[in-house]
Protein backbone atom coordinates (compact mmCIF):
# COMPACT_ATOMS: atom_id res chain seq x y z
CA UNK A 1 0.00 0.00 0.00
CA UNK A 2 2.82 2.36 0.89
CA UNK A 3 4.63 1.43 -2.33
CA UNK A 4 1.59 2.37 -4.43
CA UNK A 5 1.28 5.75 -2.82
CA UNK A 6 4.99 6.34 -3.34
CA UNK A 7 4.62 5.58 -7.09
CA UNK A 8 1.68 7.96 -7.44
CA UNK A 9 3.65 10.74 -5.81
CA UNK A 10 6.52 10.10 -8.19
CA UNK A 11 4.16 10.34 -11.24
CA UNK A 12 2.85 13.69 -10.02
CA UNK A 13 6.04 15.22 -8.74
CA UNK A 14 8.25 14.44 -11.79
CA UNK A 15 6.12 16.27 -14.39
CA UNK A 16 5.60 19.20 -12.10
CA UNK A 17 9.30 19.37 -11.57
CA UNK A 18 9.98 19.33 -15.23
CA UNK A 19 7.51 22.13 -15.87
CA UNK A 20 9.02 24.23 -13.08
CA UNK A 21 12.48 23.56 -14.50
CA UNK A 22 11.37 24.69 -17.96
CA UNK A 23 9.82 27.86 -16.57
CA UNK A 24 12.99 28.56 -14.55
CA UNK A 25 15.08 28.24 -17.72
CA UNK A 26 12.85 30.67 -19.54
CA UNK A 27 12.99 33.14 -16.71
CA UNK A 28 16.78 32.93 -16.52
CA UNK A 29 17.08 33.53 -20.29
CA UNK A 30 14.72 36.46 -20.01
CA UNK A 31 16.69 37.98 -17.07
CA UNK A 32 19.96 37.79 -18.92
CA UNK A 33 18.38 38.97 -22.20
CA UNK A 34 19.14 35.80 -24.07
CA UNK A 35 15.58 35.39 -25.25
CA UNK A 36 12.78 37.69 -26.28
CA UNK A 37 9.64 35.85 -25.33
CA UNK A 38 7.17 37.83 -27.47
CA UNK A 39 9.47 37.53 -30.40
CA UNK A 40 9.83 33.86 -29.69
CA UNK A 41 6.09 33.55 -29.61
CA UNK A 42 5.85 35.52 -32.87
CA UNK A 43 8.44 33.27 -34.47
CA UNK A 44 6.48 30.34 -33.32
CA UNK A 45 3.34 31.85 -34.84
CA UNK A 46 5.16 32.75 -38.06
CA UNK A 47 6.55 29.27 -38.30
CA UNK A 48 3.12 27.96 -37.68
CA UNK A 49 1.71 30.26 -40.43
CA UNK A 50 4.51 29.32 -42.77
CA UNK A 51 3.90 25.71 -41.98
CA UNK A 52 0.21 26.15 -42.70
CA UNK A 53 0.99 28.03 -45.93
CA UNK A 54 3.48 25.38 -46.97
CA UNK A 55 0.98 22.72 -46.11
CA UNK A 56 -1.64 24.51 -48.23
CA UNK A 57 0.79 24.88 -51.10
CA UNK A 58 1.85 21.30 -50.72
CA UNK A 59 -1.79 20.28 -50.73
CA UNK A 60 -2.38 22.41 -53.84
CA UNK A 61 0.72 21.00 -55.48
CA UNK A 62 -0.32 17.52 -54.50
CA UNK A 63 -3.80 18.20 -55.88
CA UNK A 64 -2.31 19.56 -59.10
CA UNK A 65 0.03 16.63 -59.23
CA UNK A 66 -2.89 14.29 -58.76
CA UNK A 67 -4.83 16.17 -61.45
CA UNK A 68 -1.79 16.01 -63.72
CA UNK A 69 -1.46 12.33 -63.03
CA UNK A 70 -5.17 11.86 -63.77
CA UNK A 71 -4.80 13.87 -66.99
CA UNK A 72 -1.64 11.97 -67.83
CA UNK A 73 -3.37 8.67 -67.18
CA UNK A 74 -6.36 9.78 -69.26
CA UNK A 75 -4.05 10.96 -72.02
CA UNK A 76 -2.08 7.77 -71.79
CA UNK A 77 -5.24 5.73 -71.99
CA UNK A 78 -6.46 7.85 -74.92
CA UNK A 79 -3.05 7.53 -76.55
CA UNK A 80 -3.15 3.80 -75.98
CA UNK A 81 -6.60 3.61 -77.54
CA UNK A 82 -5.52 5.81 -80.46
CA UNK A 83 -2.34 3.79 -80.82
CA UNK A 84 -4.37 0.59 -80.76
CA UNK A 85 -6.72 1.94 -83.40
CA UNK A 86 -3.74 3.15 -85.42
CA UNK A 87 -2.14 -0.28 -85.12
CA UNK A 88 -5.37 -1.95 -86.18
CA UNK A 89 -5.79 0.55 -89.02
CA UNK A 90 -2.20 0.02 -90.12
CA UNK A 91 -2.68 -3.73 -89.97
CA UNK A 92 -5.87 -3.41 -92.02
CA UNK A 93 -4.15 -1.12 -94.50
CA UNK A 94 -1.28 -3.56 -94.83
CA UNK A 95 -3.67 -6.52 -95.15
CA UNK A 96 -5.97 -4.90 -97.69
CA UNK A 97 -3.00 -3.28 -99.38
CA UNK A 98 -1.36 -6.64 -99.93
CA UNK A 99 -4.72 -8.08 -100.94
CA UNK A 100 -5.22 -5.25 -103.42
CA UNK A 101 -1.70 -5.69 -104.75
CA UNK A 102 -2.36 -9.40 -105.14
CA UNK A 103 -5.63 -8.69 -106.96
CA UNK A 104 -3.87 -6.18 -109.21
CA UNK A 105 -1.18 -8.77 -109.91
CA UNK A 106 -3.81 -11.39 -110.75
CA UNK A 107 -5.70 -8.93 -112.99
CA UNK A 108 -2.44 -7.93 -114.68
CA UNK A 109 -1.57 -11.56 -115.39
CA UNK A 110 -5.11 -12.16 -116.65
CA UNK A 111 -4.92 -9.14 -118.95
CA UNK A 112 -1.53 -10.23 -120.26
CA UNK A 113 -2.87 -13.73 -120.90
CA UNK A 114 -5.97 -12.36 -122.63
CA UNK A 115 -3.78 -10.01 -124.68
CA UNK A 116 -1.61 -12.88 -125.91
CA UNK A 117 -4.70 -15.02 -126.56
CA UNK A 118 -6.35 -12.19 -128.51
CA UNK A 119 -3.11 -11.67 -130.44
CA UNK A 120 -3.02 -15.36 -131.35
CA UNK A 121 -6.72 -15.24 -132.21
CA UNK A 122 -6.20 -12.20 -134.46
CA UNK A 123 -3.35 -14.00 -136.20
CA UNK A 124 -5.51 -17.11 -136.60
CA UNK A 125 -8.46 -15.07 -137.90
CA UNK A 126 -6.21 -13.21 -140.34
CA UNK A 127 -4.83 -16.51 -141.58
CA UNK A 128 -8.34 -17.96 -141.93
CA UNK A 129 -9.53 -14.83 -143.74
CA UNK A 130 -6.61 -15.10 -146.18
CA UNK A 131 -7.44 -18.76 -146.79
CA UNK A 132 -11.15 -17.95 -147.16
CA UNK A 133 -10.28 -15.25 -149.71
CA UNK A 134 -8.14 -17.72 -151.65
CA UNK A 135 -10.94 -20.32 -151.64
CA UNK A 136 -13.53 -17.72 -152.68
CA UNK A 137 -11.30 -16.43 -155.48
CA UNK A 138 -10.63 -19.98 -156.66
CA UNK A 139 -14.36 -20.74 -156.72
CA UNK A 140 -15.01 -17.58 -158.72
CA UNK A 141 -12.26 -18.42 -161.22
CA UNK A 142 -13.60 -21.98 -161.51
CA UNK A 143 -17.04 -20.60 -162.35
CA UNK A 144 -15.37 -18.44 -165.02
CA UNK A 145 -13.64 -21.57 -166.37
CA UNK A 146 -10.23 -20.12 -165.48
CA UNK A 147 -9.07 -23.49 -164.18
CA UNK A 148 -5.31 -22.85 -164.20
CA UNK A 149 -5.61 -19.65 -162.16
CA UNK A 150 -8.06 -21.30 -159.79
CA UNK A 151 -5.64 -24.18 -159.28
CA UNK A 152 -2.72 -21.84 -158.53
CA UNK A 153 -4.74 -20.26 -155.70
CA UNK A 154 -6.17 -23.37 -154.10
CA UNK A 155 -3.38 -25.92 -154.62
CA UNK A 156 -1.14 -24.65 -151.72
CA UNK A 157 -4.07 -24.64 -149.25
CA UNK A 158 -4.24 -27.64 -146.92
CA UNK A 159 -7.18 -30.01 -147.37
CA UNK A 160 -7.76 -29.94 -143.59
CA UNK A 161 -8.89 -26.29 -143.65
CA UNK A 162 -12.25 -26.90 -145.28
CA UNK A 163 -13.99 -29.58 -147.31
CA UNK A 164 -14.23 -27.01 -150.13
CA UNK A 165 -10.46 -27.18 -150.66
CA UNK A 166 -10.31 -30.85 -151.76
CA UNK A 167 -13.74 -30.46 -153.39
CA UNK A 168 -12.62 -27.70 -155.77
CA UNK A 169 -9.24 -29.35 -156.30
CA UNK A 170 -11.24 -32.38 -157.47
CA UNK A 171 -13.54 -30.32 -159.69
CA UNK A 172 -10.60 -28.50 -161.31
CA UNK A 173 -8.81 -31.80 -161.93
CA UNK A 174 -12.03 -33.21 -163.40
CA UNK A 175 -12.32 -30.27 -165.80
CA UNK A 176 -8.67 -30.70 -166.77
CA UNK A 177 -9.26 -34.44 -167.39
CA UNK A 178 -7.02 -35.54 -164.50
CA UNK A 179 -9.66 -38.04 -163.40
CA UNK A 180 -7.59 -40.13 -160.98
CA UNK A 181 -6.49 -37.11 -158.93
CA UNK A 182 -10.01 -35.70 -159.18
CA UNK A 183 -11.44 -38.87 -157.59
CA UNK A 184 -8.75 -38.80 -154.87
CA UNK A 185 -9.53 -35.16 -154.03
CA UNK A 186 -13.27 -35.74 -153.99
CA UNK A 187 -12.89 -38.78 -151.73
CA UNK A 188 -10.94 -36.57 -149.31
CA UNK A 189 -13.72 -33.98 -149.43
CA UNK A 190 -16.31 -36.70 -148.77
CA UNK A 191 -14.45 -37.78 -145.60
CA UNK A 192 -14.18 -34.24 -144.29
CA UNK A 193 -16.20 -33.86 -141.03
CA UNK A 194 -17.75 -30.50 -141.92
CA UNK A 195 -18.82 -31.46 -145.44
CA UNK A 196 -22.47 -30.42 -145.78
CA UNK A 197 -22.50 -31.13 -149.51
CA UNK A 198 -22.04 -34.88 -149.43
CA UNK A 199 -24.69 -35.39 -152.11
CA UNK A 200 -22.87 -33.06 -154.50
CA UNK A 201 -19.50 -34.67 -153.70
CA UNK A 202 -20.83 -38.18 -154.34
CA UNK A 203 -22.41 -37.03 -157.60
CA UNK A 204 -19.09 -35.48 -158.70
CA UNK A 205 -17.34 -38.78 -157.93
CA UNK A 206 -20.01 -40.52 -160.03
CA UNK A 207 -19.26 -38.10 -162.90
CA UNK A 208 -15.54 -38.94 -162.64
CA UNK A 209 -16.31 -42.67 -162.77
CA UNK A 210 -18.57 -42.02 -165.76
CA UNK A 211 -15.65 -40.33 -167.55
CA UNK A 212 -13.52 -43.40 -166.80
CA UNK A 213 -16.32 -45.48 -168.38
CA UNK A 214 -16.91 -47.27 -165.08
CA UNK A 215 -20.67 -46.95 -165.52
CA UNK A 216 -21.77 -49.56 -162.97
CA UNK A 217 -19.66 -47.85 -160.26
CA UNK A 218 -20.97 -44.47 -161.36
CA UNK A 219 -24.59 -45.69 -161.03
CA UNK A 220 -23.87 -46.89 -157.47
CA UNK A 221 -22.65 -43.40 -156.58
CA UNK A 222 -25.67 -41.73 -158.17
CA UNK A 223 -28.01 -44.03 -156.28
CA UNK A 224 -26.17 -43.20 -153.03
CA UNK A 225 -26.82 -39.54 -153.77
CA UNK A 226 -30.54 -40.14 -154.34
CA UNK A 227 -30.69 -42.08 -151.04
CA UNK A 228 -29.09 -39.16 -149.15
CA UNK A 229 -30.97 -36.43 -151.00
CA UNK A 230 -33.92 -37.60 -153.08
CA UNK A 231 -34.38 -34.22 -154.80
CA UNK A 232 -30.76 -33.85 -155.97
CA UNK A 233 -31.55 -33.66 -159.71
CA UNK A 234 -28.05 -34.02 -161.25
CA UNK A 235 -27.85 -37.55 -159.77
CA UNK A 236 -30.96 -38.60 -161.77
CA UNK A 237 -29.47 -37.14 -164.93
CA UNK A 238 -26.11 -38.86 -164.31
CA UNK A 239 -27.75 -42.23 -163.64
CA UNK A 240 -29.78 -41.92 -166.85
CA UNK A 241 -26.65 -41.20 -168.87
CA UNK A 242 -24.86 -44.20 -167.34
CA UNK A 243 -27.86 -46.49 -168.06
CA UNK A 244 -27.94 -45.26 -171.63
CA UNK A 245 -24.22 -46.08 -172.02
CA UNK A 246 -24.96 -49.55 -170.71
CA UNK A 247 -27.67 -49.92 -173.39
CA UNK A 248 -30.64 -49.56 -171.03
CA UNK A 249 -32.41 -46.69 -172.83
CA UNK A 250 -35.82 -47.53 -171.39
CA UNK A 251 -34.36 -47.46 -167.86
CA UNK A 252 -32.68 -44.15 -168.66
CA UNK A 253 -35.97 -42.67 -169.95
CA UNK A 254 -37.81 -43.74 -166.76
CA UNK A 255 -35.20 -42.02 -164.60
CA UNK A 256 -35.48 -38.82 -166.67
CA UNK A 257 -39.26 -38.89 -166.46
CA UNK A 258 -38.92 -39.00 -162.66
CA UNK A 259 -36.56 -36.08 -162.97
CA UNK A 260 -39.01 -33.84 -164.89
CA UNK A 261 -41.69 -34.69 -162.32
CA UNK A 262 -39.40 -33.24 -159.66
CA UNK A 263 -38.54 -30.21 -161.81
CA UNK A 264 -40.61 -29.43 -164.89
CA UNK A 265 -38.05 -26.83 -165.97
CA UNK A 266 -35.04 -29.17 -166.06
CA UNK A 267 -34.31 -28.62 -169.78
CA UNK A 268 -31.44 -31.11 -170.12
CA UNK A 269 -33.78 -33.90 -168.98
CA UNK A 270 -36.22 -33.10 -171.83
CA UNK A 271 -33.33 -32.94 -174.29
CA UNK A 272 -31.95 -36.34 -173.20
CA UNK A 273 -35.43 -37.91 -173.34
CA UNK A 274 -35.70 -36.58 -176.90
CA UNK A 275 -32.33 -38.16 -177.75
CA UNK A 276 -33.27 -41.54 -176.28
CA UNK A 277 -36.70 -41.51 -177.93
CA UNK A 278 -35.05 -40.74 -181.26
CA UNK A 279 -32.62 -43.66 -180.85
CA UNK A 280 -35.60 -45.85 -179.91
CA UNK A 281 -37.30 -44.72 -183.14
CA UNK A 282 -40.11 -42.86 -181.46
CA UNK A 283 -40.04 -39.61 -183.47
CA UNK A 284 -43.21 -37.97 -182.16
CA UNK A 285 -42.19 -38.36 -178.52
CA UNK A 286 -38.64 -37.30 -179.37
CA UNK A 287 -39.85 -34.10 -181.13
CA UNK A 288 -42.29 -33.20 -178.31
CA UNK A 289 -39.51 -33.42 -175.70
CA UNK A 290 -37.10 -31.52 -177.95
CA UNK A 291 -39.63 -28.68 -178.27
CA UNK A 292 -39.81 -28.41 -174.48
CA UNK A 293 -36.02 -28.46 -174.21
CA UNK A 294 -35.73 -25.64 -176.80
CA UNK A 295 -38.45 -23.58 -175.08
CA UNK A 296 -36.42 -23.70 -171.87
CA UNK A 297 -33.03 -23.12 -173.53
CA UNK A 298 -32.51 -21.92 -177.11
CA UNK A 299 -28.95 -23.26 -177.08
CA UNK A 300 -30.43 -26.75 -177.50
CA UNK A 301 -31.16 -25.90 -181.18
CA UNK A 302 -27.45 -25.83 -181.95
CA UNK A 303 -26.90 -29.05 -180.04
CA UNK A 304 -29.73 -30.82 -181.86
CA UNK A 305 -28.35 -29.83 -185.27
CA UNK A 306 -25.05 -31.61 -184.55
CA UNK A 307 -26.20 -34.42 -182.22
CA UNK A 308 -25.96 -37.87 -183.87
CA UNK A 309 -28.71 -39.16 -181.56
CA UNK A 310 -31.21 -37.35 -183.84
CA UNK A 311 -29.98 -38.97 -187.06
CA UNK A 312 -33.03 -41.25 -187.06
CA UNK A 313 -35.42 -38.29 -187.30
CA UNK A 314 -33.24 -35.70 -189.01
CA UNK A 315 -35.24 -35.95 -192.24
CA UNK A 316 -38.54 -35.73 -190.35
CA UNK A 317 -40.41 -32.60 -191.51
CA UNK A 318 -41.61 -31.80 -188.02
CA UNK A 319 -38.03 -32.07 -186.73
CA UNK A 320 -36.79 -29.73 -189.48
CA UNK A 321 -39.61 -27.31 -188.71
CA UNK A 322 -38.74 -27.26 -185.00
CA UNK A 323 -35.03 -26.68 -185.74
CA UNK A 324 -35.74 -23.97 -188.32
CA UNK A 325 -38.58 -22.03 -186.66
CA UNK A 326 -37.19 -22.13 -183.15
Amino acid sequence: MCESKSKIKDLIIIPIGLILLFLLCLFTLKVFGLINLPRFINLVDENKTISITLNDKMKQNLQKAEETIVIANTTLKSSSIVLSFMSIAFALIVFFGFKQINEVYIIRNKLEREYHESKELRHKIKKEVDIFNKISSAKFLYAQKEYDQAWDLIEPVSNDISYEVPLYKGLINYRQKDILNAISNLEDALKHPDNNEKARTLCDIGNCLFEKEQYEQAIIRYENVITIKSNYLPAYNGKARALKRLGDREGAIKILEKLVLLDKDYESAYYNIACYKSISKKPEEAIDNLKKAIELNKENIGLAKEDKDFDNIRNNQEFKKVIKNS
